[in-house]
């Protein structure tokens, strides 16, 4: 072993972590918002999965006119407010089963 080693002259590289969401996580997690109000998380298990799942499933359950969007961890979907209140219902469904 080098003498320096045992005098402690090598410094260990730590970096500080201010943020949880800096290091990479084992999956992938999104917060979801429906027209800005959260939601509940969706986390990304395996490969075949996607966030867009999640508009897929809406389309499935006959909603038409909607939209997505991706910001950093938040997945956050636009519907019509006549929609909003069962849109909310199935994705708290959605999120709570999987």
């Amino acid at each position: 072993m080098d003498e320096r080693w045992r005098q402690g002259m090598y410094v260990f590289p730590f970096v500080p972590f201010t943020n949880l969401y800096d290091i990479k996580q084992e999956h992938d997690t999104y917060r979801v918002y429906v027209n800005g109000d959260y939601i509940g998380n969706k986390t990304i298990f395996s490969q075949g999965e996607d966030i867009k799942d999640i508009e897929g499933f809406l389309k499935s359950r006959g909603f038409k006119n909607i939209s997505s969007q991706i910001i950093g961890n938040q997945y956050n979907i636009e519907v019509a407010d006549e929609f909003l209140e069962e849109a909310k219902r199935n994705l708290n469904v959605y999120l709570n089963n999987r």
